[in-house]
Order: structure tokens, then sequence, then C-alpha cells
């Protein structure tokens, strides 16, 4: 194989539309507070080290006298052209995020992530559904990868300018009366 086919297919790699994840989640106990027992966290997302293809897997990562830190593997965020413009949003705005929508565990009251995303509006419908969202900051691997796939997805639709009317002559022509 060419060094130029193998260029283009590392290129064409880098464009997939999705990528593996982990998050790393805290879950501290709150002493002291007549408002909450405890409290949930999304910490971070990791860039790959992930099998998006198995089922989500948590691992106890660092045990606390009143918190726990949880890595939760195998979620995987998914691109879509046609949402290209709220990436390009994200990745222009001050603080790049990536967003991780969670659900509580009716057994034993832990919050278990289920969708990871960089869409905007997509995390604005799950807040609207009263689902948890946290925002962490956007990894630099994942930053590039959505970048990538906004310059070669996302299309600026043309704004045309409305023609301005004349409202004062449409008012004199209302107002004058013909005899």
């Amino acid at each position: 194989m060419s060094s130029e086919k193998k260029s283009e297919q590392s290129d064409n790699n880098s464009l997939v539309s999705n990528f593996p994840v982990s998050i790393v989640m805290q879950h501290r106990i709150i002493e002291n507070n007549v408002w909450l027992a405890e409290q949930w966290e999304a910490e971070a997302v990791i860039a790959g080290g992930s099998n998006a293809d198995e089922i989500p897997e948590k691992t106890v990562s660092r045990i606390g006298k009143d918190e726990k830190k949880y890595i939760w593997a195998n979620y995987q965020i998914n691109l879509f052209a046609d949402e290209a413009e709220s990436y390009y949003f994200n990745i222009v705005s001050d603080n790049p995020c990536v967003f991780v929508v969670c659900r509580d565990e009716e057994e034993d009251g832990e919050l278990v992530p289920f969708k990871v995303s960089v869409n905007y509006d997509e995390a604005s419908s799950f807040l609207e559904l009263e689902e948890q969202v946290f925002k962490v900051p956007m990894p630099a691997e994942i930053y590039r990868w959505v970048e990538a796939f906004v310059v070669n997805n996302y299309v600026p639709v043309k704004r045309k300018k409305r023609k301005l009317e004349d409202w004062k002559g449409n008012h004199k022509k209302q107002n004058q009366v013909t005899h």
C-alpha cells in the first residue's frame, strides 16, 4: 500500500462517526445538610480506551471517607451530519464540553450514565425531560475529532436579508381617503 493511500485511510478513520470514551463519576456523602444527603457528579470524559460494543461497565477507582470515584467504560459519542451545526457551536464556544446524561437506578439509587454527547440541542432536550445532564470539559482528542467532522460535514445556512419596507410610504397610502 502506498504512503498516500495509508495517509488517506488514516484521515478517513479520524472522521469515523463514533468515538469510544469512558466516564469518571464521583459520589459524595454530604453530612450536616438538611437538603442533600449525597451528590453525584460527572468529573471527566476520557477519550478512547473502551469498547463501545460491550455493555457499560463500572469500576471503582477510589474510595475515600465520604466519596467514591467510578470509571464507567464502554461508551461512545456518536456524530451525525445533520447535527453538525450544534457541534460547531460547541467547539467555537469559550468552553467546549461533553455532556454526560445520567439516570437514577431504582434499586440502589445509583446514578448511571446512559448517553454521552457533544450536541447542545440534545443535552437541552434531556434537561427538558428532567434527566440529569453533566457538562465536563472536552478532551483535546475529542475536540480534534469533532472539529474534523464539522469541517467535513457542516455547511452554514446562508442567511437571506429581508427587504425593508417603506413604512412611512405605506402608512400614507393607507390613510389617504379618495373622493
